[in-house]
């Protein structure tokens, strides 16, 4: 099995809550929280990117994990929307920053969407168990405040940055059961930007919301029903659910489809609000640091994102 053994993440020091919002957009504290959830969301500055963000994550893994800095990863993936070049990776220049040993390693980035953290764990499982890899690390950050339209109030109070990420090993025991990655491009006009890095006066997130409401409510709900019913278990053996952290009512409406207990569901998007490929890492993290997590606790990780993408990780903590 391969195993989530050490996790990372990193917030911008800029907090960004609904009242300051009110200061310049028509819209409330009450408006945004009854729609979203969200309450507050966290903005880089002009000194932060998506790859300094990642950076920093991947040290607060090594601050927490010291013995790691010992060992080296052999495949690095970074999940991101946001890349702030072309080239090389984000994986790339984390790795030319760290204390790994780094002689031989496969480095690089991928675009999911908000799926992406799951896209990586699934590609970095798969790869670690058919090339007999030992160690990866993988990671998710981006930033999001630099794809909205400021003065779009449906758009801007949904999203946040951030950056989280986890070490990957070889383990008999506990680890991931089950890793699924899949999409249908038939959304692919619901949610996207319509300009470009070359043009960033245009780089602006449109999203046709109900549509992706919808679909991520029967998403979340088939691919977790399925991934369950294939390996043998029902939604009362999960400890944890944890799902892409987009909308607080589509998480809520998914739990109750499923009928999980609240108390299972992790909710990060109140205070972090939708920082795409790095809200599950960023959630993972969390829970990681209040040891909230026990060992062989069954976890499931639901991620979906524009394009539409989506995946599933079943686990064993």
């Amino acid at each position: 099995l391969v195993r989530l053994k050490a996790f990372g993440h990193q917030l911008p020091k800029h907090q960004l809550n609904n009242h300051d919002l009110a200061q310049t957009l028509d819209t409330s504290d009450e408006w945004i929280t009854t729609r979203t959830g969200i309450k507050s969301r966290r903005i880089a500055s002009d000194e932060e990117n998506s790859a300094t963000l990642a950076l920093q994550a991947v040290n607060n893994l090594i601050d927490r994990y010291p013995e790691l800095t010992h060992q080296s990863p052999e495949i690095v993936i970074t999940a991101t929307s946001t890349p702030d070049s072309y080239l090389p990776s984000i994986s790339s220049y984390v790795l030319s920053n760290t204390p790994f040993a780094n002689d031989s390693c496969m480095a690089f980035d991928l675009n999911a969407a908000c799926s992406g953290f799951v896209y990586a764990l699934d590609l970095a499982r798969t790869l670690m168990i058919s090339k007999n890899l030992e160690r990866a690390l993988i990671i998710g950050s981006d930033t999001m405040s630099r794809a909205v339209d400021w003065k779009d109030r449906n758009i801007s109070v949904l999203f946040g940055d951030g950056a989280g990420c986890v070490w990957l090993e070889r383990d008999p025991d506990f680890g991931i059961i089950d890793s699924r990655s899949s999409g249908q491009a038939s959304g692919f006009d619901h949610l996207n930007t319509n300009g470009s890095y070359q043009t960033p006066d245009r780089h602006h997130l449109t999203m046709e919301g109900k549509e992706v409401f919808k679909y991520a409510v029967r998403q979340f709900t088939e691919n977790a029903t399925t991934i369950l019913f294939d390996n043998h278990f029902n939604t009362n053996d999960l400890d944890w659910f944890i799902t892409h952290q987009a909308n607080a009512r589509i998480i809520h409406a998914v739990g109750k489809q499923l009928g999980i207990d609240s108390s299972k569901t992790v909710l990060t998007v109140d205070r972090h609000a939708n920082t795409s490929s790095a809200s599950l890492p960023l959630a993972l993290s969390e829970c990681a640091e209040k040891n909230q997590f026990k060992e062989g606790d069954l976890i499931l990780l639901e991620g979906f994102g524009a394009g539409y993408t989506w995946g599933s990780i079943l686990m064993r903590f």
